[in-house]
């Protein structure tokens, strides 16, 4: 993957809220280890924050009857610069899992 084939970039070490506009997110990893849900459509990748190169934010979500698919984008940026690409990556409302794509420079 490059920052041009990825949901979100920035630079390394920022702290953030990724989110999604539908479906409801029950479980969020980055790397193994576990993340904090800021609500039912955010995920809180808190320090250390966004990792050096490739890396994916591992997402089980739950969409209900006729809930379209999901546009990723950034809530706050607590630390560092984060940009979500344009037109935004999705979450497709057919799987259980999905997966927001990251990468930092």
């Amino acid at each position: 993957m490059s920052k041009a084939l990825s949901n979100i970039f920035g630079s390394t070490q920022s702290t953030f809220i990724a989110t999604i506009d539908s479906g409801s997110i029950v479980q969020a990893t980055l790397d193994g280890r576990q993340l904090t849900l800021a609500d039912n459509r955010s995920v809180v990748v808190g320090p250390p924050g966004l990792p050096v190169g490739d890396s994916v934010i591992d997402l089980r979500v739950v969409f209900g009857p006729g809930e379209p698919d999901a546009n990723i984008g950034i809530g706050a940026v607590t630390s560092g610069r984060v940009q979500a690409q344009v037109p935004p990556g999705k979450v497709l409302n057919q799987f259980p899992v999905g997966a927001i794509k990251l990468f930092g420079e």
